[in-house]
């Protein structure tokens, strides 16, 4: 027994630590899901088949898949569907070759073939160009996904090992963790907010952009400037003045026509609001605009002025350009 103890433990130190692999799913926005892969010290990962289920969005593009590891310079499947490419370089320090890509069909061997997608494998390989068998010890981010075509406010992406391909291989792999789902945010669809307290008066006059201008609140009725670069750029001006004197005191019904009936007419409601009352009728464009716009008039932009303070943004998504 006494020489038995000392074998086993030369043994129990020569063998080799197992260390756990993870590959994880999150929201990066941007309606965009980042795989990340972990690495928990000791293990080398040298093939990655990682399979990856949109539901309530799609993979538009190939191009879409961004930021893969670059660690991992093998792309098996590409190079199996186009059996020429390997022969066209030059040597294998060119890999993975201009064109070529990682994603794969998920019941085949060969390339994503279909597009749009809602179910693809992203296909890894890890080679040494030293002539060594190469692997990757260290993890990061792995892929980057933009989604498209949402048919919700959100998305699900899942992952999980994909077993034709043999999922995640390598060396001293202990706990090897590959399957699990994100919700992915669809990017706003809308510049205003439905938390704005306006948000119903414009939905009501259909949504105009004009309102999503930055410089909207302050008179600035186009969302363009006037002026030159010696006299000037202006905000708000003569082209914003005409557009609010075609929209002034214009009564809503059944008192007058409605702002609907002027062309960009609503785009001069600075405010917002309405002024009026039921007797006298209701207009969306009277003195409280003018007054904004009186204030906000032939302010120039730096160098030549202090320029205008944009709207605050709390009650927008984001900001509309004409």
């Amino acid at each position: 027994m006494r020489k038995v103890l000392p074998i086993l433990l030369a043994i129990a130190i020569a063998a080799p630590a197992l260390a756990d692999v993870t590959v994880s799913v999150s929201d990066a926005g941007s309606e965009t899901a980042q795989i990340a892969l972990a690495i928990d010290g000791g293990a080398v990962v040298r093939g990655v088949a990682l399979k990856v289920t949109i539901t309530g969005a799609e993979l538009a593009a190939i191009a879409d898949v961004t930021d893969v590891m670059a660690a991992f310079n093998a792309y098996i499947d590409y190079y199996y569907s186009n059996p020429g490419f390997l022969g066209g370089l030059a040597d294998e320090t060119a890999l993975p070759g201009t064109g070529a890509h990682a994603l794969a069909d998920p019941d085949a061997a060969g390339v994503l073939a279909t597009l749009p997608a809602t179910t693809f494998v992203i296909s890894l390989g890890a080679l040494d160009n030293s002539g060594s068998q190469g692997g990757v010890a260290a993890g990061g981010v792995l892929a980057n996904i933009k989604l498209s075509n949402f048919g919700g406010s959100t998305a699900q992406v899942c992952i999980e090992p994909d077993a034709l391909r043999g999922g995640i291989v390598g060396d001293n792999l202990g706990t090897v963790s590959a399957t699990a789902c994100a919700d992915i945010a669809s990017a706003p669809q809308e510049c205003v907010k439905s938390t704005a307290p306006f948000y119903a008066a414009w939905v009501q006059f259909g949504k105009p952009n004009c309102w999503c201008y930055q410089y909207n609140c302050r008179g600035d009725a186009n969302g363009t400037m006037e002026g030159n670069a010696i006299t000037g750029f202006r905000r708000v001006f003569n082209q914003d003045l005409n557009i609010l004197l075609s929209a002034y005191d214009v009564k809503e019904p059944p008192k007058g026509p409605g702002i609907a009936t002027i062309t960009n007419g609503i785009c001069a409601d600075f405010d917002h609001l309405q002024e009026g009352n039921a007797i006298t009728g209701f207009r969306r464009v009277f003195n409280q605009d003018l007054n904004i716009l009186l204030a906000s008039y032939d302010v120039k932009e730096p160098p030549k002025g202090p320029g205008l303070t944009p709207c605050d943004s709390a009650n927008y998504n984001f900001w509309v350009t004409p």
